[in-house]
């Protein structure tokens, strides 16, 4: 019975002593909980006084408030006991006992070990004490505050400038759709349009999509037997329905293809048999037509270019940069393919330099007036179409091709070439130009084009302007590339839209536009590029600044897209739901915010994507003009996080730069900084 009260009240001390361990004492309270507990656990007095005296030196280690609590609660634990048989460890009423006694006492007890009687007597109750109660508040609480998650956002990838993104032919995956209530059929019924939207193509359906590699592979293997064992080996496989070669075969091809180099075969060079013979060894493969027509559409990827011609149809006539992702890649079975031929003088950062350059060679081409280089035999010896071989490589003759379409001055060409005379460059353009057509008769004393026409024709590009802008607002950008003048015939005619400076009729031209000639800052109707909503273009406004390079410098405010003059946003918790944008600066009324970017994609690729972002009720598609769209879901701005009210400080406006439609963000009002943007999603942009 009284051992049973011993382990009550060991165990009430154990109680307080864990107070003090949640409390403050994490390290020294838990080894302190485990000696005492250990107390409740022995079966003999010896293991009773070993536990003791380890509850002793870990209270040495511990806090002077942890020792003093401990000693109050081992005396009144043992007191009877330690009082008779162990006078060496007899618990002195001094809070903090000495070091060296507590070391000696451990000695002694060490050496006599004796063994302790059962108590005799009840051991005392442990009173609360307040100070244990209320240790907490002597350190203190620290109340966290409360913080709010942060808003979801979709995952997206910033860019600077559209990306041209052809259509999607199959549904490669089921969008994840929100939540809908039990036994509702309406996301049977959303995935059934979805697929119908596809036209029931899905990405399982198209083997040749999945293993491109290997029906490639599969192709120029059997190619390669053909060549070698002839079509027979192909009737014989058909006949079994076992036309395609063993992995073992493809494999020792593809190795010996590899290393002769012939990687890349032509299309015209693979026999019909060929293809009907790899349709045949798989359903899922499809005909043998559309086989041939996938091959003959991706000959080109990967393979060599033998050529130099082909690097120069890689340059963007418009941006200037190889293999552009936002003017041109996409064929015209999908996307139609956007190529520009300039006919004014090229990069407006050259053109100043251009003008300014004098030719040094003796037989300089200019000095001979006003004539083509058939005229200008007799002066400079004309050379035979042998001798330009020999004279000219393949890479020059590229090289060549590709400067003079940009610069359209035989003289500059020629001074960038290092290697070639002005009049080998004019030979050599009048030549190619014989060869493909009827030669190419540039005059010699205006070489350099000027930039804006005559006083009649500016007047033609512009008082249409004034009397209908949006006449001439926004057009698909399509150049006309035929002979003379433009006539009712003329694709821009007939979409009622003006030449641009990339089409192909004559300079001349009554619709061509022709720039401003402002000598402001273009931000008023008296310009017709502002009234039309164009960007100015440096190669065809002259006075109005465009031209300058340094932008600190330059006084036309309406080149904004183009130079990339834009206020810099910040990204934050939006006033009205999710994430917002926020001026980093002051931003002054009329003037633009940024450019709003993302994937160029047709509106029958738009309504694809719409489907499912109406379904989300979240969408970022923008309509660009009559038949594109640009999406910012995946990939965009900052602008992307502009949020929708109806009383808005900013307006999206569509700009027709270098004869591309674009979307810019205007402020329609002061906007201070640290401002929220907002525009409003259900307003029709102004000039559609």
């Amino acid at each position: 019975m009284a051992l049973s009260k011993r382990h009550n009240t060991v165990a009430n001390a154990v109680k307080r002593v864990d107070a003090y361990n949640n409390a403050h004492i994490s390290q020294h309270g838990e080894r302190l909980t485990n000696s005492l507990m250990n107390c409740l656990e022995a079966e003999h007095e010896e293991n009773d006084k070993r536990n003791i005296q380890t509850a002793w030196a870990i209270n040495n280690e511990g806090l002077a408030k942890m020792q003093e609590e401990l000693e109050e609660v081992v005396y009144a634990i043992n007191k009877p006991t330690l009082e008779s048989k162990l006078p060496e460890l007899t618990l002195q009423e001094s809070p903090t006992p000495s070091t060296s006694k507590r070391k000696q006492t451990s000695k002694n007890t060490k050496s006599k070990k004796p063994k302790l009687p059962a108590p005799t007597q009840e051991p005392c109750s442990i009173p609360a004490k307040q100070e244990v109660i209320t240790f907490e508040a002597v350190e203190g609480i620290i109340t966290m505050p409360k913080v709010d998650p942060l808003p979801r956002m979709t995952y997206w990838i910033p860019i600077k400038t559209n990306i041209l993104t052809p259509d999607s032919e199959y549904l490669t995956h089921l969008p994840q759709l929100p939540e809908q209530p039990p036994k509702s059929n309406h996301e049977s019924q959303f995935l059934a349009k979805l697929i119908e939207l596809y036209h029931g193509k899905t990405e399982d359906d198209s083997f040749i999509k999945q293993k491109p590699e290997i029906i490639r592979a599969m192709i120029l293997g059997l190619t390669e037997l053909v060549k070698e064992f002839g079509l027979e080996i192909l009737s014989s496989n058909l006949k079994s329905n076992t036309a395609c070669p063993t992995d073992a075969q493809i494999l020792q091809l593809a190795k010996r293809m590899v290393a002769d180099n012939k990687t890349s075969v032509e299309p015209s060079e693979i026999p019909t048999a060929v293809f009907a013979a790899v349709a045949s060894s798989d359903p899922d493969i499809g005909s043998a037509e559309d086989l041939q027509t996938w091959f003959t559409q991706t000959s080109g990827e990967g393979g060599n270019m033998e050529s130099k011609d082909a690097y120069e149809q890689q340059f963007c006539d418009i941006c200037f940069s190889y293999k552009c992702l936002t003017h041109t890649g996409i064929s015209e079975n999908n996307i139609a393919t956007i190529h520009r031929q300039p006919v004014l003088p090229g990069p407006y950062f050259l053109k100043s330099y251009r003008n300014s350059f004098k030719c040094k060679f003796l037989d300089c081409i200019k000095k001979n007036g006003n004539r083509t280089f058939h005229q200008t035999k007799k002066h400079h010896g004309a050379h035979s179409s042998t001798g330009l071989t020999n004279d000219w490589s393949e890479d020059d003759i590229a090289y060549c091709k590709c400067l003079f379409k940009t610069y359209q001055d035989e003289c500059f060409v020629a001074f960038i070439m290092q290697s070639k005379t002005c009049n080998q460059v004019r030979k050599l353009i009048e030549t190619s130009g014989s060869s493909g057509g009827p030669p190419v008769s540039v005059p010699i004393k205006n070489a350099t084009v000027p930039c804006c026409s005559t006083t009649r024709a500016q007047t033609n590009a512009v008082e249409p302007n004034k009397e209908d802008a949006k006449k001439y607002e926004k057009p698909d950008f399509i150049p006309c590339s035929h002979k003379g003048n433009c006539g009712k015939n003329c694709p821009c005619a007939i979409r009622r839209v003006q030449c641009e400076k990339f089409c192909g009729c004559s300079k001349e031209c009554s619709r061509r536009f022709n720039g401003c000639t402002c000598s402001t800052t273009c931000s008023t109707k008296n310009c017709p590029c502002f009234i039309a909503l164009r960007e100015c273009d440096p190669d065809l406004c002259d006075s109005c600044g465009s031209k300058e390079l340094d932008t600190t410098k330059a006084t036309c405010c309406n080149m904004g897209l183009q130079t990339g003059k834009a206020s810099n946003l910040l990204l934050g918790v939006s006033t009205v739901s999710g994430w917002g944008a926020f001026a980093k600066r002051d931003i002054m009324e009329g003037e633009l915010v940024s450019e709003y970017v993302g994937e160029i994609v047709s509106d029958t690729e738009a309504d694809k994507r719409g489907f499912v972002y109406d379904e989300r009720k979240h969408t970022y598609l923008f309509s660009l003009n009559n038949g594109f769209s640009v999406d910012g879901t995946n990939f965009g701005g900052k602008t992307r996080f502009m949020n929708s009210s109806e009383t808005p400080n900013c307006e999206p406006k569509k700009m027709l730069v270098n004869g591309e439609s674009r979307i810019g963000i205007y402020a329609t009002e002061d906007i201070s900084q640290g401002d929220e943007l907002f525009f409003n999603y259900h307003e029709i942009i102004k000039n559609d």
